[in-house]
């Protein structure tokens, strides 16, 4: 690839941004020359790869904690500030693992008895049974209106919920906004931002046959969001299977997450999960709105690929959707570092839940089939709203040495993408280890990027290098399954 700055001053340019924003945070074990070394070459490759922002962390076998990193600028202007490891990204669809550890502190606050809870339950006032004896589609598939709909499904993609939100005409993303913004060319998107109603968008979404709604208004008109999803999708369940019986990664079902918590605790999903999750972590820079985040939060503007003809980046502009809990939330590669640290230190007992808890509810395979069998090992792709990894899954996945000598048990991966962003993480409690990476420019090769940073933090810093080459390697694995 061609250097998109390759004038020497550039180059010095971007190497002293890129200096001044590694963590100053000493790791056991590794000498500074080492984490220089490999601070270095990720810049070499993150220029090389046309990439306006990112930054990671990465917590290899032995280090007592993470070698954390940021590059380049917060915004397509040579102005801007520069990318630190206390600036907030959009994660996408990496949000929804925090989705879930919403729901884990749900459980272990007795607000849910069991993940296999009817999500009926939450709907004090009718239940499975509308007052007119129809069936509720709040918490029902009208096709399989005998088969409760539990917390189990929603967190394990097997709700049967279709995977994505309806769009008018075909191509006009009505869940998005606001309205302007550079993001996509069919735009009928919401005035302002934040979506946060999202107890009505749903109830318009899943049960309201007759009312037009402004959650999700577009320019001029209102959208009547049950009819569109019948015209569009053929309505937001699936009839062609029951709950349970099928896995079909839905980003309309956890996003519904938001809808349901709500209900249950009679507190905004935000509120609810900043004071059970966030603050409890110590996540500062974190916050499901970009709005939310504290005045001194710097966060990545998301933007299109480098243009070779203008040679330049483009701002996508901050943006919004109404089921935002699949891939809204906003944080720092400083906080995410801080959750997965608490992860692979103590899988978060005795902070975020009690060891009950985490090993009934939280870790290890969750996703039951139809009869309430659970998925074998093998077969099982989910926990608690991320894709769940273990040992048996080694051969299948092709990993190389050394990385197939460590322990994947209670394994955690999830990906994400969004216009203007990409993210990823990958964490071995069982090997205290751990990679997050997060981009703030779309189109990046992200395979190739990953295959180097990976195999450049395994053998520049422990000295465990895996053969140049190698596919995809220890701790990010990009399944599309995931966006």
């Amino acid at each position: 690839m061609t250097n998109p700055l390759p004038s020497t001053l550039a180059v010095a340019f971007w190497s002293l941004l890129f200096l001044l924003s590694l963590s100053s945070r000493p790791v056991f074990g590794l000498t500074e020359d080492k984490i220089a070394a490999f601070h270095s070459k990720i810049a070499s490759e993150l220029q090389a790869a046309k990439i306006r922002g990112a930054a990671y962390a990465f917590r290899g076998p032995g280090m007592d904690g993470p070698v954390l990193g940021a590059y380049g600028l917060t915004a397509s202007s040579d102005d801007s500030p520069p990318m630190e490891t206390d600036t907030a990204f959009q994660l996408a669809s990496l949000s929804k693992p925090f989705t879930g550890a919403a729901v884990g502190t749900l459980l272990e606050q007795g607000l849910l008895s069991s993940l296999d809870d009817d999500i009926c339950n939450v709907f004090n006032d009718t239940g499975p049974t509308l007052a007119d004896g129809s069936v509720n589609t709040a918490c029902r598939n009208p096709a399989y209106p005998d088969i409760p709909v539990t917390w189990r499904m929603i967190v394990t993609h097997r709700s049967s919920m279709v995977r994505g939100l309806p769009r008018a005409a075909g191509d006009v993303e009505v869940s998005y906004g606001p309205t302007g913004v550079n993001y996509i060319v069919e735009v009928a998107g919401n005035p302002t931002c934040p979506i946060d109603d999202v107890v009505q968008f749903y109830e318009d979404l899943l049960v309201d046959k007759d009312t037009e709604t402004t959650v999700g208004q577009s320019d001029g008109y209102n959208v009547h969001w049950y009819s569109l999803a019948e015209q569009d999708v053929g309505g937001i369940w699936n009839a062609s299977y029951p709950p349970g019986q099928r896995e079909e990664y839905s980003n309309v079902a956890v996003g519904y997450i938001a809808a349901l918590v709500e209900h249950l605790t009679e507190q905004a999903f935000p509120d609810y999960a900043q004071d059970n999750v966030f603050a409890v972590v110590g996540m500062n820079q974190t916050a499901w709105f970009h709005t939310d985040l504290s005045n001194d939060t710097i966060v990545a503007m998301p933007t299109y690929p480098y243009d070779d003809a203008t040679e330049s980046w483009t701002d996508v502009g901050h943006y919004c959707w109404a089921n935002y809990a699949d891939g809204q939330l906003h944080s720092s590669i400083q906080d995410l570092a801080a959750y997965a640290d608490l992860l692979v230190d103590s899988y978060g007992v005795g902070t975020l839940w009690s060891n009950e808890t985490a090993w009934e509810y939280v870790f290890g395979c969750q996703a039951e089939d139809e009869t309430g069998t659970r998925i074998s090992e093998q077969d099982c792709e989910f926990a608690l709203s991320w894709g769940y990894l273990n040992n048996e899954k080694k051969a299948t996945m092709g990993w190389p040495h050394p990385f197939e000598q460590l322990d994947w048990t209670n394994g955690m991966v999830h990906d994400g993408s969004e216009f203007g962003i990409a993210t990823d993480a990958f964490i071995l409690p069982e090997a205290k280890s751990y990679s997050i990476i997060l981009f703030s420019t779309e189109g990046v090769d992200v395979d190739y990027f990953v295959e180097g940073i990976i195999h450049e933090g395994m053998s520049s810093l422990l000295d465990m290098g895996a053969p140049a080459g190698s596919p995809v390697v220890l701790m990010v694995v990009l399944w599309s399954l995931f966006n």
